[in-house]
């Protein structure tokens, strides 16, 4: 691994080495002008001035091979400098958090502190670390990163899950860019902490999954699961009930009593419900005063004494607080012949809880 300290010392030895080829060179310029000066002393002065003349290209060339190598060390230093510079500033200016990573051994040769603010780490703890140490392996993107980052795959905004100083998972895009650095290359790492969108988008999912009030499944995701358990029962031939449930005068409850007690008859039935089903059924809030239990595998037998069951549960909670709860069914069996869609088996249950609320008035009017 070559750090940027690692880096900047072998351009500090490659200067050096320059600076030992100039001094030879000197060396020998000097040596030159020696066997061109010393001949004067022993010869006549004609010929020591052809001994210099001839020499002087000689000369000249190894002063131009001087000035070269000067401006070479010197152009390289500065271009050095400058991309060191332009990668601080980039890392300093970037509006997300950056790290620069080795590509073989993924270690941390940079980090801004953007990175220290998502991490929860100082800075010198995160440069010189292993990348791989941040990431939570349970998590099958993270193992897919990691994986595709050894095998040095093209990265695009991939979704990860980074850990932080305080072991809290943190939802993490990262996109991914090779670039060179010094003499070797080297990857750019640009990380976004997107927790809040995710937290977001499960509020969202759950907000058009369930109810708000009940926390049962909505009317549009239970018709739904109600069509797949009907395709499965017609295909397994398997028998599948559907109860549908109907509150007893809740609008009379809300004029008399106010509106958050009947949301309270409301929440009190469905969390009877919700306790009474087997794990494999399914309640689901249709809106109002109105409920459809999904049983998948049960007759309407069973169907009916689970509801028994219920009602037992739903009277005790009014008489808790003294008051009156009580709700009207209709009970259908899922029949492939008559029942094309998922609105035609609710519709029949409909139908039967509808006769059984008006029965159920007559004889409160006969009664009276």
């Amino acid at each position: 691994m070559k750090t940027s300290k690692a880096i900047q010392d072998e351009t500090a030895r490659t200067a050096v080495t320059f600076a030992e080829r100039l001094r030879r060179r000197l060396l020998t310029t000097v040596t030159l002008i020696a066997l061109v000066t010393l001949p004067a002393f022993f010869l006549k002065q004609s010929q020591a001035i052809l001994l210099g003349l001839a020499a002087l290209p000689l000369i000249l060339g190894g002063i131009l091979s001087f000035t070269l190598a000067a401006r070479r060390v010197e152009t390289d230093m500065t271009a050095l400098a400058h991309r060191e510079q332009d990668l601080e500033s980039l890392f300093l200016a970037a509006p997300n958090a950056m790290l620069l990573v080795e590509l073989r051994s993924l270690a941390v040769l940079r980090a801004n502190q953007r990175v220290s603010h998502l991490l929860g780490r100082p800075i010198s703890q995160i440069v010189g670390s292993d990348l791989t140490g941040y990431f939570l392996p349970e998590f099958l993107s993270n193992r897919d990163f990691l994986d595709r980052m050894g095998r040095q795959c093209s990265l695009d905004d991939c979704e990860v899950v980074l850990l932080n100083a305080h072991n809290v998972p943190t939802d993490t895009l990262v996109s991914v860019r090779q670039v060179n650095y010094g003499d070797q290359s080297v990857r750019v790492l640009g990380l976004t902490d997107i927790t809040p969108i995710k937290k977001a988008q499960l509020a969202l999912e759950r907000h058009a999954t369930f109810d708000d009030m009940t926390g049962l499944m909505n009317r549009r995701t239970g018709l739904v699961m109600l069509g797949k358990s009907m395709a499965s029962a017609k295909r397994d031939a398997c028998q599948l009930a559907v109860c549908f449930i109907d509150l007893d005068d809740l609008k009379a409850a809300n004029d008399s009593l106010g509106h958050s007690h009947g949301d309270w008859l409301i929440r009190t039935v469905a969390d009877v419900f919700t306790g009474v089903i087997r794990s494999s059924d399914a309640a689901i809030r249709l809106g109002g005063d109105e409920f459809l239990l999904m049983l998948p595998d049960c007759s309407t037998d069973e169907c009916e004494r689970l509801v028994a069951r219920a009602k037992a549960q739903v009277s005790q909670r009014g008489l808790d607080r003294a008051c009156r709860i009580s709700f009207s069914y209709g009970v259908v069996s899922y029949d492939p012949k008559k029942h094309a869609s998922a609105d035609d088996l609710m519709a029949a249950a409909d139908c039967l809880m509808y006769l059984a609320k008006q029965q159920k008035k007559q004889k409160v009017l006969s009664y009276a």
